[in-house]
């Protein structure tokens, strides 16, 4: 997103900051592969809510909306977006440390794109992911991938991890193993994806950008899929 790392009392008073940083929304909702592993992954329970947890701005939520999903509900600390529709539907709590005010079992998928990098404590929402979720209801979350290329050589390199500078507010890092470890009591592994491929921290090899397969190689971040056992 382009800011610090911000503690909710910051967050709440950069609001109208953060809003502006939203509007174009993430990468989950402008790439069009990973919109069609959304509609892949939760077209058997089209009458079944949907949680966009980090919801921001509102832009998943009314992509979900405009793809026929009966109910869509957004879990964020504030609300970001001016339109009305998003506002009315999302439910303000800190998930580092709160409960989502949603019932246990009573969804049908849990979609988090881009937020997990962002909080203190991302396993309070694969708990949370878990409770509200009934078996055979899906999960789908986003990282930064820090086993591309770049990053692995960045590392080497420059001891840090690529997607984690120190003036942007990426603070949490998963490897698979503790992804797994996280999952692996409640959720079946049903796939991983990647976003498109970049160079562009090499300026001459950035025409090549359109060209580079969808890999852990060379994508900038990945999303994965998991079902409730």
């Amino acid at each position: 997103m382009g800011v610090a790392y911000l503690t909710a009392d910051e967050l709440a008073d950069k609001k109208d900051y953060i809003a502006m940083k939203l509007t174009k929304g993430g990468w989950l909702c402008r790439d069009t592969y990973i919109q069609s592993v959304i509609k892949e992954h939760i077209h058997d329970r089209p009458h079944d809510a949907v949680v966009d947890v980090g919801c921001g701005s509102g832009a998943l939520m009314m992509w979900l909306r405009e793809n026929k999903v009966d109910e869509v509900i957004g879990v964020d600390i504030d609300t970001y977006g001016k339109n009305e529709w998003v506002r009315e539907r999302t439910r303000l709590v800190d998930a580092n440390s709160q409960a989502w005010p949603i019932e246990n079992g009573k969804v049908g998928a849990v979609i988090a794109s881009a937020f997990l990098e962002h909080v203190e404590n991302p396993y309070k929402f694969f708990r949370e992911a878990a409770r509200v979720l009934p078996k055979g209801g899906t999960l789908i979350f986003t990282l930064p991938n820090i086993a591309s290329l770049r990053g692995k050589l960045g590392f080497l390199f420059t001891n840090n991890l690529v997607s984690y500078r120190k003036n942007n507010n990426h603070i949490a890092v998963l490897t698979s193993n503790l992804i797994e470890k996280a999952m692996s009591d409640d959720f079946r592994h049903e796939g991983t994806y990647f976003s498109p491929g970049s160079l562009s921290a090499i300026r001459g090899l950035r025409k090549f950008n359109n060209k580079l397969p969808r890999t852990q190689w060379f994508a900038n971040d990945v999303c994965y899929v998991y079902k409730k056992i």
